[in-house]
């Protein structure tokens, strides 16, 4: 049986000609939207389902800008001028949800262009037009809301971005299925803008949550649920509850060992930052030495990264006592350091922090200030940095 072009929605047409060659496009402009569509069927690029008269279709509208997988490997202003025009297609009287939806993707690329003021203002219009044409719970609503709100944290807009992340995570509650993955995106969305506010008693009850519903949804085991774990972690942590939060690294690196795909080493470097900041040094030194090795294999000897894991190493030796042995890590990791300088014409990102990790430990030697000075200089001029 053919297709007639009654079977889809003006909606349907946008995505696809967004994403078209310049030249296509150009083409395609010359045909009513009707025989641009008829076009794309023939060759197979059209959806294959109706948006339909009592909504958009949910998967038309990225929940989060960030992850529109098709901005990232296509020029934002091309894609921008695109959609502009294939909205300009629509009546806003006419035809109200198309419109918005057509609005809410240029939105989307005004954010990724950092025009943020332009999406807000887009992106109200396109709220007002889904709370009189949906409802006021409508779960493409709850999208729009959500995008405003992330648009307006670009802003540094708190308190609105936090209202309105929790209005579309209260409508996803009541509309979707428990568990479903929009509810633990809101979650998240909330929980992060609350971790910057230092609301640690509400991050966790979300971080829990988020947790409970994708162990129920996935698994205890699925490597999704890393984020969630390092997130309550973290909590813990920011509160100062180290012992809780030891026996909660524990066990989440004991049910991230049971899968050969999932690294373990992220929440290894937790146990181990700790351990230190309890005084356990000595449990503590066998991991850093364990991930040291991990990081030269997986990244090479002189991988800037690597020059973190030496640090990490040489200043818990300094702690113990162990100069000796912290001092080649230190020459080790400013060599790798002042490298990165040669190499990128920049400082690397903690270079203060190493340089001053290293000056303290050379004090504890008791070199005077020159001769920490002089050692310094040594380290850059052996690896090729003339100041």
């Amino acid at each position: 049986m053919g297709l007639s072009t009654s079977q889809f929605s003006s909606i349907d047409f946008l995505p696809v000609v967004c994403f078209l060659s310049h030249e296509m496009r150009h083409w395609l402009h010359s045909f009513s939207a009707g025989a641009a569509i008829l076009l794309l069927l023939v060759a197979g690029n059209a959806p294959g389902q109706s948006a339909g008269a009592t909504g958009l279709a949910r998967e038309e509208q990225p929940r989060i800008f960030l992850e529109d997988p098709q901005l990232p490997r296509i020029d934002h202003f091309a894609v921008l001028e695109a959609r502009k025009r294939s909205a300009a297609l629509l009546s806003r009287d006419d035809q109200p949800l198309a419109w918005a939806e057509a609005q809410h993707r240029v939105a989307i690329v005004l954010y990724k262009l950092a025009r943020h003021t332009e999406a807000v203002e887009l992106l109200r219009q396109v709220i007002a037009i889904k709370e009189r044409e949906l409802g006021p719970n409508s779960p493409s609503l709850a999208t729009s809301l959500s995008n405003l709100a992330n648009s307006l944290e670009s802003q540094g807009r708190i308190a609105e971005a936090l209202s309105l992340y929790r209005r579309a995570l209260e409508i996803d509650e009541v509309k979707l299925e428990k568990g479903h993955s929009y509810i633990t995106e809101g979650i998240d969305n909330l929980a992060n803008l609350l971790r910057v506010q230092g609301e640690w008693a509400e991050v966790e009850l979300l971080c829990r949550r988020g947790l409970e519903l994708e162990e129920a949804r996935l698994g205890r085991d699925h490597p999704g649920l890393k984020k969630w774990r390092r997130g309550l972690l973290n909590v813990m942590r920011g509160q100062g509850r180290l012992a809780e939060a030891e026996s909660f690294v524990r066990e989440s690196i004991e049910i991230e060992k049971t899968k050969p795909e999932m690294s373990h080493f992220e929440l290894s470097r937790d146990l181990a930052n700790l351990l230190r900041a309890q005084g356990k040094l000595s449990e503590a030194e066998p991991l850093y030495r364990e991930l040291l090795k991990v990081d030269e294999a997986r990244l090479g000897q002189d991988d800037p990264e690597v020059a973190t894991s030496l640090n990490d190493l040489a200043t818990l030796l300094r702690a113990e006592g162990k100069l000796v042995e912290a001092e080649p890590l230190y020459q080790r990791m400013l060599e790798i350091t002042f490298s990165y300088r040669v190499l990128k014409g920049k400082a690397f990102p903690n270079e203060a922090i190493f340089m001053n990790n290293h000056a303290r430990y050379l004090r504890d030697k008791g070199l005077s200030p020159e001769q920490i000075q002089q050692e310094v200089d040594n380290l850059k001029k052996k690896a090729g940095l003339n100041e």
